[in-house]
């Protein structure tokens, strides 16, 4: 028996709703053999701690995409090709003048899947707290998916109301296969998976770190990872 239901439909993208298991790697498959012309599914998990996309590959038996509340995953059929993970800082200047790294707020991350004309788009909402010493709101790290029949693109938006701060992301990416070019701004690697770190705000790497400059109030990054067609901005 399957262990999904349909949701909606949208072209090649089919959105399912999926009861709080885990799927294995001959039933992700069974999603292609059974809806052969679909190119794209969303799962939703009804235990709402994490949503994957699942796309056809001509490098995989399938290209699987895990949004959970702590970590974002790409893996092609059952081998894990790269976690990814943000953190969130801003610049202490009372006592010694640092860098303070923040901590989320597990119990209140959100996870969301939406519809557009072409696809769906997953958004992930996670607030921090405010202080080393967890207490008040900094404001939400925004990480949105979109997705079509042929793309998963990402970007990523900070939301504060604290204006008079002065903020800075830090991107882990630690990829589990062959690097084919490795550049200051962007990794192209295996299987047709692309991590582009370059933005206006980007400043430097170091090692599966990747630094964007200071900002103060909102912000924005754009683009970060891509999957598939990219003859696309």
């Amino acid at each position: 028996m399957a262990k999904w239901t349909f949701s909606i439909i949208i072209g090649m993208v089919v959105l399912l709703s999926v009861a709080g298991v885990r799927l294995y790697n001959s039933e992700y498959k069974l999603l292609f053999s059974e809806m052969p012309e679909q190119d794209v599914f969303i799962l939703e998990y009804d235990s709402g701690d994490k949503i994957e996309i699942v796309t056809k590959s001509s490098v995989c038996p399938y290209a699987l995409f895990r949004i959970t509340k702590d970590v974002f995953s790409a893996k092609c059929g059952y081998r894990k090709l790269l976690d990814a993970k943000w953190y969130l800082e801003y610049y202490k200047t009372y006592g010694t003048d640092e860098w303070v790294r923040l901590q989320r707020k597990p119990s209140l991350i959100s996870l969301d899947v939406s519809q557009t004309e072409n696809g769906f788009i997953v958004k992930k909402v996670t607030p921090y707290y405010a202080t080393k010493s967890r207490s008040g709101t900094a404001g939400n790290l925004i990480e949105t998916f979109y997705i079509t029949k042929d793309r998963v693109k990402s970007s990523l938006e900070f939301v504060t109301p604290y204006k008079n701060r002065k903020w800075r992301v830090i991107w882990k990416t630690t990829p589990n296969i062959e690097v084919i070019e490795d550049k200051a701004s962007y990794l192209k690697l295996e299987k047709q998976l692309n991590i582009f770190f370059d933005d206006a705000l980007f400043e430097s790497r170091q090692d599966d770190y990747a630094y964007y400059f200071a900002q103060y109030g909102n912000f924005k990054i754009d683009p970060l990872i891509q999957f598939g067609n990219l003859t696309e901005s």
